[in-house]
């Protein structure tokens, strides 16, 4: 599956599915934020995503760019 990932601040991330940020979809239908905390990453807003996507998404996401691509 291919995510777009916004970055919101040095340890928030908005995911949505697919190639954009979600413009003309319903916001919870696509859409996950990702925050890194001291126990790891975790969905804090948004659709729930599987723990095996999160730590595949936690991994493929470089924090140094703002907004990015990835296939998990």
């Amino acid at each position: 599956m291919e995510y777009a990932v916004l970055q919101v601040n040095h340890n928030t991330f908005d995911v949505f599915e697919g190639k954009q940020w979600g413009h003309g979809v319903e916001p919870n239908s696509s859409w996950s934020r990702l925050r890194g905390g001291r126990n790891g990453v975790y969905v804090c807003k948004g659709r729930s995503l599987p723990y095996a996507t999160v730590r595949e998404l936690a991994t493929a996401i470089n924090p140094s760019l703002p907004t990015q691509h990835v296939s998990v």
